[in-house]
């Protein structure tokens, strides 16, 4: 039993290529240097991957001592364990031994396993070819990295550090988004950027394009100068665009190439961002998966798997075999079975060479893990890998088979969980032992067998994570086994790595909600029973003999589910990854206290009372784990830059903009006076990327955040928008929506703002991210309905003959509640307005934040409230899967009208002509010039809003002007 995310790990490691006995004729692509170690204490305080920051060596006798006896032990204890319930507690006759027999193979399942796991993780000793420094004259290098729709603040740190990279080698971007600020910054790094025409088969298709291009380049230039033509590229290096890579990524692999079969180096992949959904404070669920059994198959014959990033490829081997496979949505799978069946040989490079990021909700690793099921699925009915074959190796076929089955591992899962429960459930007599004897033999056997396990691991098994995440194996299976009967079409679906535009805490999947009511309610029906309350048949010991397995499953069951709905793994507003960090800062002369920061932004913590303190005052610091520092704190004053973007609005007040320089105390005896675009030094590659973070914002016209006067904590602000819904501090504007063919006014767009006594008028987005941390967005929500209806009906009352619609904005977090539909029937009932002019307008994420959302919108739209999907484009679904909303109109958001480019405005084209398609009517937002309003009528928009065509006025202003 080992908890493998990428299932048991298919590996790849050839028979004897076809024609063995002649070497390949590949001359050796590295120039040696010399090797240079790297080490980390192991009493240090740093993240699980700095560990393997140096070179791959052999494991230490200890360890691998350590892991066999705990191997052997653990199949012993579980041995023993059956040994004594065959022995000593078997019924002798009828129904309750037959009963008894199939309990007893039901726990035994777990023997065969494990003593497949002993053998085949015996020795996971590991080499490497020595470092190099550069490639000889002739052999090209290209590191390619494949994007779609991730933030700036993801893909920009990889990029630099992939173009900074040693030694010699080009670096492509894979563009599948199209987007021209990834061009310009691919111009400013010195990296090529890369679009294709034809956007099929995701990944796969976008590297396979590359490959195409990269032979046409070669051919063209060989033709064109002879001898002197640069070729073809020998490697081509594929990282994902989260995966930032070390500077030892090409050094330490390269040397992998001079033997002529090798194919491919995969390296582990590890992840940066603590606190991601399967992080367990050490190596993360993955753990196992990459630093055991991959480890392990690091020998001829059991080489590993491509797992899609931080590896490098041979391209002739990838043309031999047709270069990447696109018949499944797990192409790096699928392209190994064919280079293992062409005959080539793949490794294991077991050091960190990039760190990514994993996903960090429970949406976000389920999607992942659904994806690389089907694709499992995918490969398993292709290949008919339950057939052997002659090209397979014994470890290569059991490594393949048992790593596409095991995603089937939530099915027997749940038919483990009805087991035992029918057993308990019949009443059959499956053990003649006291129940405090069985439970005294139960619990011996599993602590022991659970001790010798994680030695077995090498301790890269974290019980609690295990348990936890073992939950979401259920959806998952089913989904797979689904797919084995209809054999459905799949699609590619990327994991999302963006922000979202609302903190949402993460929901159960129903069916572990169902399990854990069914498993609870027969667990209190047989302690019931035993008690004498209930007809009851099975004795106290023959209920602990069923009752201790379904036990557990309810604990791990309730475990997931709690973990799931923790607030640490809600969705997070930023788009880069916050790093924890506690220190003294000065914000405009007051002092405060860093919380976190990030590519985008950072959080300070600034208490009321701070104001008005002397800066020479520092309070205590609350930061350092060490002794204090006797000496006074060098600071540095904070100076603030004045954005243009932030001009008349802003963010949270507690977050800081990118360009905000801030004050942090020296620690003692070292000087980090590095600052972000600093002048009379050259910039660091982290100033270049955060200039594209904000070039990139200005273009989508986002708002950074601003430090107002007077700053405040979370809790002030929530108290503070409690009191403004209570007392009237709130009001709305109205912003006019025109039919773009005749000009006629259609509506109005209902926006809060908040009216703050001696602040003045506040923009939404000084207080609406605050309010959607709590229900306070529900109560916000409400009054925005109640009070945009009432406006709407008093319109429709004093002029019947115009029936203006009134649209309301609708938080996903006010969606996702079911008094949501109380809500809209209360405000229509209080002011009389026809439903039909009511249109609720909802943001993309409804499309990740489950089943109640859409169920709740399609009980709004049968009332005849008419909904609308909002900022389309903004968002991580795709262009069509809108689809699947129950929605009436398409608002598309306004960046992509004020794209100047003309591939922006292509995109703009391709969008509204796709919305057509569905037959639904487009609004477009931001229109400012009469270019952009003839562009609408070419495209037959049928509605706009923006500045050029009308202001958002008070209910007075409306009266005045349009009545």
């Amino acid at each position: 039993m080992s908890p493998n995310p990428r299932g048991s790990s298919p590996s790849a490691g050839p028979g004897p290529r076809p024609g063995a006995g002649t070497a390949r004729n590949v001359s050796p692509v590295t120039t040696r240097a010399r090797s240079v170690g790297a080490s980390v204490e192991p009493e240090s305080d740093l993240a699980g991957w700095a560990y393997l920051l140096g070179a791959p060596r052999p494991e230490s006798p200890r360890s691998r001592r350590l892991a066999r006896v705990g191997g052997v032990v653990a199949i012993g204890a579980l041995v023993a364990y059956l040994w004594w319930r065959i022995t000593f507690t078997m019924p002798t006759e009828g129904w309750d031994r037959t009963a008894a027999w199939v309990l007893v193979a039901f726990e035994a399942i777990p023997v065969l396993g494990l003593t497949i796991r002993l053998v085949t993780l015996w020795n996971i000793d590991c080499r490497a070819p020595a470092p190099v420094t550069e490639v000889p004259a002739g052999t090209r290098v290209a590191v390619l990295i494949p994007t779609y729709d991730e933030p700036v603040e993801v893909i920009a740190p990889t990029i630099a550090a992939a173009c900074a990279l040693e030694p010699s080698h080009e670096t492509w971007v894979l563009d599948d988004g199209d987007r021209d600020w990834v061009a310009e910054m691919c111009e400013a790094y010195g990296a090529r950027y890369v679009r294709r025409p034809v956007h099929d088969h995701a990944k796969a298709g976008n590297l396979n394009h590359a490959l195409g291009l990269m032979a046409q380049e070669a051919a063209g230039s060989t033709a064109a100068d002879g001898a002197a033509g640069h070729g073809d590229f020998d490697i081509i290096a594929v990282l994902d665009c989260d995966h930032v890579p070390l500077p030892t990524f090409l050094t330490a692999t390269l040397g992998w190439f001079d033997d002529p079969d090798v194919a491919l180096v995969q390296g582990p992949q590890t992840f940066y961002n603590t606190g991601a959904f399967d992080d367990d404070g050490v190596t993360g669920e993955q753990g196992i998966f990459f630093n055991v059994q991959m480890a392990a198959r690091n020998k001829d014959g059991a080489g590993p798997f491509w797992c899609g990033s931080t590896s490098l490829l041979r391209t002739r081997a990838l043309r031999e075999v047709g270069g990447i496979a696109t018949e499944t949505i797990v192409e790096d799978m699928h392209t190994t079975l064919g280079l293992i069946r062409a005959g080539w040989k793949t490794v294991y490079h077991h050091q960190a060479l990039a760190v990514g990021l994993a996903p960090a909700t429970p949406e976000q690793y389920l999607l992942q893990r659904t994806r690389w099921g089907l694709g499992a699925m995918q490969v398993l009915a292709k290949e008919h890998l339950w057939a052997a074959k002659s090209w397979l190796s014994w470890r290569n076929y059991y490594e393949y088979l048992s790593g596409t089955v095991w995603w089937l591992e939530g099915v027997a899962t749940v038919a483990m969980f009805l087991l035992p429960a029918a057993i308990l459930l019949s009443g059959a007599q499956t053990s003649t032992a006291s129940a405090g004897a069985f439970a005294a033999v139960f619990v011996s056997m599993f602590v022991v067998r659970l001790w010798g396990v994680r030695w077995l691991f090498r301790h890269h098994l974290h019980l609690t994570t295990s348990f936890g995440l073992r939950v979401f194996r259920i959806p998952v299976g089913f989904s797979c086994l689904w797919w084995l009967m209809t054999r459905r079409t799949l699609t590619f679906a990327v994991t999302p790595k963006a922000g979202a535009s609302e903190r949402v805490r993460g929901r159960p999947p129903r069916i572990v909600t169902v399990l854990i009511v069914v498993v609870f309610a027969i667990l209190v029906y047989a302690v019931a029973g035993v008690l004498g309350f209930v007809p009851w048949r099975a004795t106290a010991g023959a209920t602990v003999a069923s009752g201790v397995w379904l036990l557990l499953a309810e604990v791990g069951l309730v475990y997931g589910a709690v973990r799931v709905m923790a607030p640490a793994y809600a969705s997070s507003r930023r788009n880069a990854h916050r790093v924890a960090v506690r220190a003294e800062v000065l914000i405009d002369g007051a002092d405060g206290e860093l919380v976190d920061l990030s590519v985008g932004g950072a959080a300070v913590r600034v208490p009321r009372s701070g104001f008005g303190r002397p800066c020479g005052r520092a309070p205590p610091s609350r930061s350092s784990a060490r002794a204090p520092d006797r000496r006074p704190p060098d600071r540095r004053t904070v100076q603030r830059r004045p954005d243009p973007v932030d001009e008349g609005g802003g963010g949270r007040l507690d977050r800081i903009p990118h360009d905000l320089h801030v004050a942090v105390p020296h620690a003692a005896g070292r000087d980090r006076r590095h600052s972000v675009g600093g002048t009379g030094r050259r910039r660091h590659p982290t100033a270049q990327h955060l200039t594209f973070v904000r070039r990139a914002h200005r273009r989508a016209h986002l708002k950074t955040a601003r430090i107002d006067e007077e700053l405040m904590t979370a809790s002030d602000l929530e108290r503070a928008i409690s009191h403004a819904v209570d007392h009237g501090e709130l009001v709305l504007h109205y912003q006019p929506i025109f039919r773009v063919r005749t000009g006629d006014l259609e509506g109005f767009e209902a926006l809060v703002r908040w009216d703050r006594p001696g602040v003045g008028l506040l923009s939404p987005a000084q207080f609406i991210p605050a309010a959607e941390e709590s229900d306070l967005i529900c109560e916000l929500g409400t009054w925005v309905l109640n009070n945009a209806t009432e406006q709407a009906a008093a319109w429709e009352r004093a002029d019947g003959s115009r029936r203006l619609t009134i649209a309301v904005n609708v938080s996903g977090r006010h969606i996702n509640e079911p008094r949501i539909r109380d809500d809209v029937a209360n405000a229509l009932r209080r002011s009389g307005l026809d439903p039909g002019l009511l249109v609720v307008e909802i943001t993309e994420t409804v499309l990740v934040n489950g089943a109640l959302a859409l169920e709740n919108l399609r009980q709004l739209r049968r009332t005849g409230v008419a909904l609308s999907l909002d900022d389309l484009g903004t968002g991580h679904s795709t262009i069509a899967e809108f689809a699947r909303l129950p929605v009436d109109i398409v608002k598309i958001d306004r960046t992509y009208l004020d794209a100047r480019t003309t591939t922006s405005r292509e995109r703009f084209r391709s969008m509204v002509r796709t919305v057509h398609a569905y037959d639904l009517p487009v609004v477009a937002e931001g229109v400012e010039n009469a270019d952009q309003l003839e562009l609408l009528r070419d495209l037959d928009v049928e509605y706009a809003q923006g500045f050029a065509l009308g202001l958002p006025m008070t209910s007075a202003e409306v009266d005045d002007h349009w009545r």
